[in-house]
C-alpha cells in the first residue's frame, strides 16, 4: 500500500465486456486503494481489440507512461492453438520492455481437441532454433498444477534471452514454496474431509 509506488496499469481483452464486467470490477475490489489516494499517482486503462491489430498495439504503446514498453505482462489462457502461440510472441516483441521486461504466463499444458496449443507446444515451438531467433526469448516453468482431477496447468516467466538480468532464481523459489504450502492445505482439507466421515 505504498502511495509512492506509481502504477500503470492496463487492461486488455478482445471482449468488451469481460473488460468492464469482470476486468475492472476485479481491480476495483482488489487494489483500489492504489488508484484512489490522494497522493497517488497511479492509473488504470482498459483497451478492447485484438492484438493482430497494428492499431491495437500503438494505442497500447501511446497510453503508457512517455510511451514506453510494458515493464510486466500478464497473461491467462492466451495461446490455447498454434496460431496464438505466434500473435503472443509477435505481441511481446513490440511490447515488453528490454532487457529486463517480464511475461507471466498461464496456460494449460495442452490443450485437447485444439490445433496445438498450451505451454508444451510454445516450448516446442521456442526449441526450433528458427523459431527462437525470430522470437529471442527463455521461457521458464515457475508453477506447475497438476491435482489430478483437471488438465495440467503452468505458469511461466517469458525473458529476453542473452539479455535479461534479473535472477531469476528467488521468484522460482518463492512459488515453489507457495506450491508447497498449497499442496500440505490440501492434504489438511482432505484429512479432515475424512474425519468428518468416520465420525459420521
Amino acid at each position: 500500500k505504498n502511495s509512492k509506488c506509481a502504477l500503470n496499469l492496463c487492461l486488455n481483452d478482445l471482449n468488451k465486456d469481460v473488460l468492464t464486467h469482470i476486468s475492472i470490477a476485479n481491480v476495483w475490489m482488489n487494489a483500489n486503494h492504489l488508484f484512489t489516494s490522494s497522493s497517488s499517482t497511479s492509473s488504470v486503462q482498459a483497451v478492447c481489440g485484438d492484438w493482430r491489430d497494428e492499431k491495437l498495439i500503438r494505442n497500447l504503446l501511446a497510453i503508457n507512461t512517455n510511451k514506453e514498453r510494458y515493464h510486466i505482462i500478464f497473461g491467462s489462457e492466451t495461446i490455447y492453438s498454434q496460431r496464438m502461440i505466434e500473435t503472443v510472441l509477435n505481441l511481446l516483441l513490440r511490447l515488453l520492455s528490454k532487457p529486463d521486461g517480464i511475461c507471466v504466463l498461464s496456460a494449460k499444458s495442452y490443450y485437447f481437441g485444439c490445433i496445438g496449443g498450451g505451454i508444451q507446444s510454445l516450448k516446442m515451438f521456442m526449441n526450433v532454433e528458427e523459431n527462437s531467433k525470430r522470437y529471442p526469448f527463455n521461457v521458464h516453468t515457475v508453477y506447475r498444477v497438476d491435482d489430478g482431477m483437471s488438465n495440467l496447468r503452468e505458469i511461466v516467466l517469458i525473458t529476453w534471452k542473452d539479455e535479461c538480468t534479473l535472477d531469476l532464481s528467488h521468484i522460482c523459489k518463492h512459488m515453489a514454496r507457495y506450491q508447497s504450502d498449497e499442496d500440505e492445505e490440501v492434504e489438511t482439507e482432505d484429512e479432515e474431509a475424512a474425519e468428518e466421515e468416520e465420525q459420521e
